[in-house]
C-alpha cells in the first residue's frame, strides 16, 4: 500500500489515529477459540466458533463515537473537513457511509463510494476503494485524502495523507 514517492512528488502522511472502545467488544465477537473453548473440544458448541454481530446496536454505538473521534482527529490535524479532496471510508453499508455527509461535516462529492460494485469487503474495503479512486482519477497526485474505518471491538481509525 505504501511506497516511497518520487523526489518531485509531495506525498505525505500527516496524521493517523486509532481508538478502541472495548465496551463494544461484546457486540461483535467470536466466543469460542483458544484454549478455553477449543473448536475441536466436543464440549464446545459449534455456534461458539462462529462470528456474531449485533448490527443495529454496533451501528448506533459507532455513530455516537465517530463524531467526537473525527473532531479530535481534525483538531490535531489542523485541516478543516472542507480541505479534504476525497474521503475514502470503510464501505460497511451505504447508510453508514452516507452518515459521513451532513452529520459529520463532509459533502457528498467528497465521499468515494464503491459499495454498489464491491459490497462490503470487510478489512479490504478501504484498500479497494482507494485503488479504484486512484484508477478512475477521483484521487489525483497532490490531493488531500482521508481514510476512515471502523472495526470490531469497536475500533475507529483515520489517516490523513497527501497522495
Amino acid at each position: 500500500m505504501l511506497t516511497r514517492s518520487a523526489p518531485y512528488e509531495k506525498s505525505a502522511i500527516w496524521r493517523s489515529q486509532f481508538v478502541t472502545y472495548s465496551s463494544g467488544a461484546n457486540l461483535t465477537e467470536i466466543v469460542g477459540g483458544g484454549t478455553l473453548h477449543h473448536p475441536n473440544d466436543p464440549t464446545t458448541p459449534p455456534e461458539m466458533n462462529t462470528f456474531h454481530m449485533d448490527g443495529p446496536t454496533i451501528f448506533k454505538f459507532a455513530a455516537q463515537q465517530v463524531g467526537p473521534f473525527l473532531d479530535r482527529f481534525f483538531e490535531q490535524l489542523e485541516w478543516e473537513r472542507s480541505d479534504v479532496d476525497v474521503l475514502v471510508p470503510h464501505q460497511a453499508s451505504r447508510h453508514a457511509v452516507l452518515q459521513l455527509t451532513g452529520r459529520f461535516g463532509f459533502r457528498r462529492e467528497q465521499v468515494f463510494l464503491n459499495l454498489a460494485e464491491r459490497d462490503n469487503c470487510v478489512a479490504a474495503s478501504i484498500l479497494f476503494a482507494f485503488a479504484e479512486a486512484v484508477t478512475c482519477g477521483t484521487i489525483q497526485r497532490g490531493g488531500r485524502v482521508l481514510l476512515v474505518g471502523t472495526g470490531a471491538g469497536l475500533t475507529i481509525g483515520a489517516c490523513a495523507l497527501t497522495y
